[in-house]
């Protein structure tokens, strides 16, 4: 049989009751979230995805060698950028989570089982990272979405989808490129698997092409990562620390706190009962994208963040639901009230650290996330009423995005400077708009810049909550 015949007689491919059933529970879920936190969607990585396909589709040019907080993704440019929307936008993306869901389902069917498939999926639903990926449209929870997907595909021997899965994968972040090692291994004549690992090699050409549509250089995103560390005070990630990040202080020592051990005696499990498990997609692909990131940090300097790794979240969360269903059919045999009492033990810790991170998550970044978002939003309307044309707003790079898609039609993209730009590479003159959110700052010179400009101009606030407020320039 072809690995491109979809018939629907190859077992590999059933999509049984539970993949529709899980898909849109995650679909609903996901859409739940947005009127608990409806700011969210606001991000800025998304923002920038509409600034640099409107900035691009006018010809303006205006973004070309700008400093920037964000690298662009090829793909999600091109794909939400045309959107405009970031309700569409979440909409989409919340597609894209409910794909996850029932791509884990069926990678935990066929490789675990279907009890360990259903409970990892339905455990992902507990994933607050999964909520609030998926709020912002971020670009770590498409790679997962795909990478999962891809795995299932490799599974089911359907190797040409799975190449171009991958490909997707890599147009968002080139990251995803050292996953094509995992065709070399498929088992398929020596021409055929080349020319799978081949397909997603097609994302680097395309995405430099990309690179120089929306940032005027091919090269650009490798400056930008060594500038985005710079302006944070740090030389960005060696190798070792990669591994040790995304190992250790991830997945050990914030997400998996309690639970971490039975992960990795879930993964040490199913690779003792088949040491040819160490070639299998399950295990190698989600260790090929940490593969990029560490070529990555031997390329060029990068500041690591948790949504980064976030594959490797999900892959461990397989292991850990393995570990919990086999220790509790050891305990008590498989189908007695024994062995899901021990199953259900065990996963109130998987909860409880999933609740831990919710709570801590929500406290300490979605809500203050939320109010800041509130307030910006109210300092773009009245610079909407009050700004003159051209009128320079320097505001933190967190909220550079939201002013440059909500300003004006007509409004250049320039007029809107990031602190911390200012703050590298100094100003010629005091702004005549000054956006002041303390919590929005990246690096501590722009928090000082701001601050001297209102040491020694005379800034009169035309809007103002707490600690943040909107500066008006008054003339001499």
């Amino acid at each position: 049989m072809s690995d491109d015949d979809l018939s629907t007689g190859d077992p590999n491919l059933r999509l049984d009751l539970w993949a529709p059933v899980l898909f849109a529970l995650h679909v609903t879920v996901a859409l739940a979230f947005v009127p608990l936190y409806p700011l969210h969607v606001f991000d800025t990585d998304l923002l920038a995805y509409f600034v640099f396909f409107r900035d691009w589709a006018t010809g303006t040019g205006a973004l070309h060698g700008l400093d920037y907080f964000f690298q662009p993704k090829p793909l999600l440019v091109f794909t939400l950028g045309p959107l405009g929307n970031v309700h569409t936008a979440v909409a989409c993306t919340s597609v894209a989570t409910g794909l996850l869901g029932a791509a884990v389902y069926l990678v935990g069917r066929d490789s675990f089982g279907r009890t360990v498939g259903i409970l990892w999926s339905l455990a992902l639903l507990l994933d607050p990272s999964r909520t609030f990926l998926t709020l912002k449209s971020s670009a770590d929870l498409y790679l997962t979405a795909l990478v999962f997907v891809s795995i299932w595909l490799l599974i089911a021997g359907r190797f040409t989808l799975a190449a171009a899965c991958v490909l997707l994968a890599a147009l968002i972040k080139p990251v995803a490129l050292p996953c094509a090692l995992q065709f070399l291994l498929v088992p398929a004549p020596i021409h055929r698997r080349l020319a799978y690992a081949a397909l997603p090699a097609l994302a680097l050409p395309a995405t430099l092409l990309g690179n120089h549509l929306l940032l005027g250089s091919a090269l650009d995103p490798g400056q930008y990562l060594a500038q985005f560390a710079a302006l944070r005070d740090t030389t960005g990630i060696s190798p070792g620390e990669v591994i040790h990040f995304a190992l250790w202080t991830q997945l050990v020592d914030t997400r998996f706190v309690s639970t971490a051990p039975l992960g990795a005696l879930g993964l040490l499990m199913w690779l003792a009962a088949d040491r040819t498990r160490l070639t299998h997609p399950l295990f190698l692909l989600p260790l090929l994208v940490l593969g990029g990131y560490l070529a990555l940090s031997v390329a060029t300097p990068y500041m690591p963040f948790f949504r980064f790794f976030w594959v490797l979240e999900v892959w461990f969360l397989g292991y850990l639901m393995f570990a919990i269903v086999s220790i509790g059919r050891l305990v008590g045999g498989a189908g007695s009230r024994l062995a899901a009492a021990a199953t259900a033990l065990m996963l109130l810790f998987l909860v409880d650290d999933s609740l831990t991170q919710y709570a801590r998550y929500r406290d300490h970044y979605a809500l203050p996330m939320e109010r800041n978002m509130e307030f910006v939003q109210a300092a773009a309307d009245t610079l909407a009423r009050e700004r003159r044309g051209g009128e320079v707003v320097l505001a933190p790079l967190a909220f550079q995005s939201y002013l440059m898609w909500t300003a004006p039609p007509g409004t250049p993209d320039t007029v809107v400077l990031s602190a911390e730009a200012a703050a590298r590479h100094g100003l010629k003159s005091p702004p005549p708009w000054i956006l002041d959110v303390p919590a929005g700052y990246v690096s501590d010179p722009a928090r000082a810049l701001v601050d001297g400009l209102e040491a020694t101009a005379t800034y009169e606030p035309r809007l103002a909550n707490g600690p943040a407020a909107l500066l008006r320039l008054t003339p001499p």
